[in-house]
């Protein structure tokens, strides 16, 4: 995310800002929600050959 809004900023020619950083986090998706379908079939594989970190 910090990286992404370092590019934006000089791309805008503009210095890093807080403003900069919050509009990066907000379009920031985290891994569970764009590799849905891998940590599914992960989750599936070890659910019978793993311990739980309850």
């Amino acid at each position: 995310m910090v990286i992404c809004a370092v590019y934006e900023a000089r791309a805008r020619g503009v210095p890093l800002d807080a403003d900069i950083l919050a509009a990066e986090a907000s379009r920031t998706r985290p891994l569970s929600v764009v590799m849905a379908e891998r940590v599914a079939r992960l989750r599936a594989w070890a659910a019978g050959r793993t311990v739980t970190a309850d």
